[in-house]
C-alpha cells in the first residue's frame, strides 16, 4: 500500500491562500531533500533488509489513516468539501494504491 502523493504548496500557491508570514518562515526552514517517506519505491528498495524499510512502511501506514480521518471529518463542510475534496477542482487528493 502506498500513501497519499505527497502535496504540492507551491509559493504562489501558499501566498494566493493568504498563509501567515509565520508559516512562511517555517516552510523556508524546512529541509531541502526528500524524506525517507517521500522516496519512490526504487529509492526504498535499496533500504531492505534494514530498520529503514519497515518504519517507512509504518509511517506512511500511519499518514495514510490521518488522512483519511482528516478527510472524512471535513468532507461534510461546504467550503472544504468545494475547494478540497471536488474532484475536478479541488486542491487536496490522495492517491492511494492498495
Amino acid at each position: 500500500m502506498s500513501a497519499p502523493a505527497p502535496l504540492s504548496l507551491s509559493m504562489h500557491s501558499l501566498l494566493t491562500f493568504s498563509v501567515p508570514l509565520t508559516c512562511l518562515r517555517y516552510i523556508k526552514f524546512l529541509p531541502d531533500e526528500l524524506l525517507p517517506t517521500f522516496w519512490t519505491e526504487e529509492e526504498l528498495d535499496l533500504a531492505t533488509g534494514t530498520t529503514l524499510r519497515p518504519a517507512v512502511r509504518a509511517k506512511k501506514s500511519s499518514l495514510l489513516r490521518e488522512f483519511e480521518n482528516f478527510r472524512t471529518a471535513t468532507e461534510d463542510i461546504s467550503w472544504c468539501a468545494k475547494y478540497w475534496w471536488n474532484e475536478d477542482d479541488g486542491l487536496v487528493s490522495a492517491t492511494v494504491k492498495r
